[in-house]
């Protein structure tokens, strides 16, 4: 499958809104091809040598070995889990290369080890690995690894993850000794010197997300899976990846991240009904989960919150056989989400709304799922939660629904701001700053 990163979407819009699309309704995409190409899967040595760009007698040897190996290639992107073909060497010979038995939309194929990242090196596994999972805490950052591992398990891998607002991570993760980075639902601008570190040293990296990522380097141990449309989460992009293997969790995800119209979309093609309601609820309390200052803040630390929601190949199952974990959250976010809606509002007008909570545990959980609440409730204003921390306050913006960009625009302004256009935050806002970000607030969006 090809990645399509941040730039390459931003020097083509257009392109950015029918992947979406695609990824959102189908899962994939599928390309048709000629009747005079290659079949990979019967195709010998000297034929494939001659026949693809770029392709000589050494790597025609490894696709021919590959093959016999681990069988018949469920699809052309498939080839990209042969060590040394690359993106760009699939684009070269998409429309040279043919399958005996070509995977078709409808069909829509359970996901094997095959349609992951070209970071994983098949013809390597007998090895040893030491492999790092690198996630956003939120519901979109676990939900997306769920997926990932109950297709092709980890056990051994080391998990690193934080608050939702701790998005470097790649600083913790050594610079030897790294074999495989899976890296979910955190920018790739803020991690890009840990990247290319971890890519000098060797190390094979499978990036996925949809904030700002700024250019992205062409190297050949690294598999970019970036969007940044409004209507994509993480958790939506590895469900296209994987063919939908396990939308249920992806829906969870994309509710998580407010995006209840693509998980609606998602939901719309599932082969069974599940409780809509339930879902969208537990994607709210695990995304409310991972708000905080410090994981102290949290009522479950994110990797533990992950190994038990892991346990469960959908949320259907979870809500059945794990009721405790689910009327924990709920009960939890309930009381904060009362405390929160009594909160004083700095501004109110008709284009935003600037809300004031103290500098309190229950506050810095419930900040992000608060604003969430209050653009739903007023879909054509602009909002922002300011939770009073040491130093200043923690700040979240949510642009309007009816209109999702923006919200990085604003907060990249401030020195510890990002996010994405449709929501976005500033992890510390001096006190002397916030007349400046009112005013920015205002200019985006009056």
């Amino acid at each position: 499958m090809h990645s399509f990163t941040g730039s390459s979407l931003r020097s083509f819009p257009f392109i950015g809104h029918l992947l979406a699309a695609f990824i959102i309704a189908y899962g994939s995409i599928t390309v048709a091809y000629a009747a005079d190409t290659v079949n990979i899967n019967t195709a010998s040595i000297e034929v494939l040598a001659e026949a693809l760009d770029g392709v000589g007698p050494e790597l025609a040897r490894r696709i021919v070995d590959f093959r016999e190996r681990y069988g018949e290639f469920k699809s052309i992107e498939a080839l990209g889990d042969v060590r040394g073909i690359g993106p760009s060497l699939l684009t070269k010979n998409e429309e040279k290369s043919s399958l005996s038995r070509i995977c078709r939309q409808a069909e829509r194929p359970k996901a094997t080890l095959c349609h992951l990242s070209a970071s994983i090196r098949p013809a390597d596994l007998e090895g040893d690995y030491m492999d790092y999972d690198v996630f956003n805490g939120d519901a979109d950052g676990i939900c997306a690894l769920i997926q990932l591992r109950l297709v092709e398990p980890r056990p051994d891998a080391t998990l690193v993850t934080g608050v939702k607002r701790d998005i470097q991570l790649l600083g913790r993760i050594p610079g030897e000794g790294v074999d495989r980075v899976t890296v979910l639902d955190i920018s790739f601008d803020k991690n890009r010197d840990d990247v290319d570190r971890l890519l000098a040293a060797g190390a094979d990296l499978f990036f996925c997300d949809h904030h700002f990522s700024g250019d992205i380097p062409e190297a050949e141990t690294l598999d970019a899976l970036i969007s940044p449309a409004p209507e994509v989460c993480t958790s939506a992009l590895v469900n296209g990846r994987l063919r939908s293997a396990f939308t249920e969790w992806a829906v969870v995800g994309c509710f998580g991240d407010n995006l209840d119209t693509t998980a609606d979309t998602l939901i719309d093609n599932l082969s069974s009904s599940v409780d809509r309601d339930a879902i969208k609820q537990l994607g709210i309390c695990v995304n409310y989960n991972a708000y905080g200052s410090q994981p102290a803040d949290l009522h479950f630390h994110p990797a533990d919150l992950y190994r038990r929601m892991q346990c469960h190949t959908s949320p259907t199952a979870l809500l059945q056989d794990d009721r405790d974990l689910f009327e924990t959250l709920v009960a939890a976010y309930e009381t904060d989400m009362s405390a929160a809606r009594s909160a004083p509002r700095a501004v109110d007008d008709d284009d935003i709304a600037v809300v004031s909570l103290p500098d309190e545990a229950w506050a810095r959980r419930v900040s992000g799922v608060y604003g969430n609440d209050l653009a739903n409730q007023s879909p054509d204003k602009a909002h922002a939660v300011l939770t009073d921390i040491d130093g200043g306050y923690l700040v979240s913006v949510r642009a309007p629904l009816n209109n999702r960009t923006g919200a990085d625009a604003v907060c990249r302004q401030f020195e510890t701001g990002g996010g994405r256009a449709a929501a976005a935050g500033i992890n510390q806002l001096p006190r002397d700053q916030l007349g400046r970000f009112i005013d920015a607030l205002r200019a985006q969006y009056a």
